[in-house]
């Protein structure tokens, strides 16, 4: 029995060293992934800040577009209008050629008319005055028809004169007038000339600017682009570490669950066995303990049969004895007296006689006298008292067997009870390996049955247990509840989150016992709860455990 008990010990105990192992590395690893949620969470919202930033960039790119458009637009129209004046140039050019070959001829023929005036006037200077010769044109007429003839000739010859000098001014002056309108259009046309290539020269300066400013723009909006690919790459680089971390705890959960699993199947299979043996041993024993509780029964009427003989002649023995004692007694008493009365009678007679030594030696006796009585009544009453004790120890010793026969029949009792138990697990181990057997692949599925504790077992639920003192800055030490945990460190109280757990529940923890759900925190949220402990110590020694909890009311 105690081997037995000393190996489920072990067992046990190696069970939850592996559990505390296993829930250390858990909680390691959520610690791991609690850190690259955090770390995902910064490089999401640089990435939000980016996309922003690369979104103002695309909208200034377009407005620079819209810009650039727009200087373009402008461009062209200017070029259009360069084109149009310098096409309106090489017309006016064209006309200037035309009015300069217009004035050439003009001057031609005013040169002309010029030279036929000077030849008409330097003949009138060699012939005299012009009105004497158109008088001796006149009167040199033959007849009056001659007469009319050379008057109209004359007349026509001055009015030709007149319209030649009249002519003459008029070419002079459209030839003054078509020099200045040449003079003007070319200077007009050097202005537009001039204030296009400055137009043009101001556009290709902002398209110049706009464009450094477009390139630095793009140069940004890829520098943007490249910081979102790298913080998307950084990304999807700690997802795939959280998604890495994730299976390895729930490889580790499961890791964990088979290795329970398989602990608590090989505990119960070692102690079917060990039930096993130790009903055939006590099979044996009993065998041999009934053997010997027959031999043991007879000896022990034997012993009582003798014990009664010996009882009835001790009680003869001592009923003589007590006889006796009371027949000495009462001699002693008569002797007593009988030397007092002597005593007092030599004591009256000492005193007659005035014998002081007579009188001591009468006292001296009586006191010996009185020492004897004493000493006599002494024993006796030693001997009551032995009496006693004997008869006290006698009902002890009748006691103890009672009581021995008790825990005898108790144990033989609870001896059925794990023979009988024993037998029921043995069963229940065959049949719970031959579901493992026909059911792998899936054992973390797989509920071992335990008789009528398989409808408890499916309460248990997995949650994430914290502990914490009373001992703490700016704590209270009273709970939700009103539990004044400084005045009282052993109390068994949890916080929990009262949307998962109501408050004032019992709670019972697997392997810690039973608590009451008394307190709440700010940081236990669902499937979590927190420990109160009574010291420090005990607090950061548990640290972070997956634990195994029910609610029972």
């Amino acid at each position: 029995m105690l081997k037995k008990f000393i190996f489920l010990t072990m067992i046990i105990g190696l069970g939850h060293l592996f559990a505390v192992s296993g829930v250390v590395a858990t909680g390691e690893l959520e610690d791991e992934q609690e850190q690259i949620e955090q770390e995902r969470e910064f490089i999401q919202s640089n990435l939000s800040e980016a996309e922003m930033e690369l979104v103002e960039l695309v909208q200034e790119l377009e407005d620079l577009n819209d810009q650039l458009e727009d200087l373009n637009e402008k461009i062209a129209v200017n070029e259009k209008l360069i084109t149009d004046i310098e096409e309106e140039i090489a017309e006016n050019e064209a006309e200037v050629v035309e009015l300069e070959s217009d004035i050439e001829r003009l001057q031609e023929d005013i040169d002309q008319r010029f030279e036929l005036l000077k030849d008409r006037a330097s003949s009138y200077q060699k012939n005299g005055s012009g009105s004497a010769s158109y008088i001796e044109v006149i009167l040199g007429s033959e007849n009056f028809g001659d007469f009319i003839s050379r008057v109209v000739t004359i007349s026509r010859i001055a009015q030709a004169d007149n319209d030649f000098i009249e002519q003459l001014q008029l070419n002079q002056e459209q030839l003054e007038k078509a020099q200045e309108r040449h003079e003007l259009v070319l200077q007009e046309l050097d202005e537009q000339v001039v204030e296009l290539e400055e137009l043009n020269a101001d556009l290709d300066q902002q398209r110049e600017e706009t464009n450094k400013v477009k390139d630095e723009v793009k140069d940004n909006e890829a520098d943007q682009q490249s910081l979102i690919a790298e913080l998307i790459d950084e990304d999807k680089d700690l997802a795939s570490q959280e998604a890495d971390i994730r299976e390895r705890i729930a490889d580790e959960i499961r890791r964990q669950e088979e290795a329970r699993i398989a602990a608590e199947r090989k505990a119960e299979e070692e102690a079917a066995r060990q039930a096993e043996e130790e009903a055939a041993r006590q099979a044996e024993e009993e065998a041999a303990r009934q053997a010997e509780e027959e031999a043991q029964a007879k000896a022990e009427e034997e012993a009582q049969a003798k014990a009664e003989e010996e009882a009835a002649l001790e009680a003869e023995q001592e009923s003589a004895r007590q006889a006796e004692q009371d027949a000495q007694a009462e001699a002693d008493e008569e002797a007593a007296r009988e030397a007092k009365e002597q005593a007092e009678a030599e004591a009256e007679e000492a005193a007659r006689a005035s014998d002081l030594e007579k009188q001591q030696k009468a006292e001296e006796k009586a006191a010996r006298e009185a020492e004897k009585e004493a000493q006599a009544k002494a024993e006796r009453a030693a001997a009551r008292q032995a009496e006693e004790e004997a008869q006290a120890k006698a009902e002890r010793e009748a006691a103890r067997k009672a009581e021995e026969e008790a825990a005898r029949k108790a144990e033989e009792k609870a001896k059925e009870e794990a023979k009988q138990s024993s037998q029921n697990n043995s069963s229940n181990s065959s049949a719970n390996s031959s579901s493992n057997n026909s059911s792998s692949g899936s054992s973390g599925n797989t509920t071992t049955s335990r008789g009528s504790s398989s409808s408890q077992e499916s309460n248990w639920q997995t949650f994430s247990a914290t502990a914490y003192t009373a001992s703490c800055n700016g704590c209270s030490g009273v709970t939700r509840t009103g539990i004044d945990l400084k005045a009282n460190p052993n109390s068994k109280v949890i916080a929990v989150d009262p949307s998962v757990i109501p408050l004032g529940s019992r709670v019972e923890v697997k392997g810690y016992g039973i608590f009451l759900a008394g307190d709440t925190g700010g940081a236990i949220k669902g499937r979590k709860i927190d420990i109160f402990m009574p010291n420090r110590s005990d607090a950061l020694a548990f640290g972070r455990r997956s634990v195994e909890i029910r609610v029972l009311d």
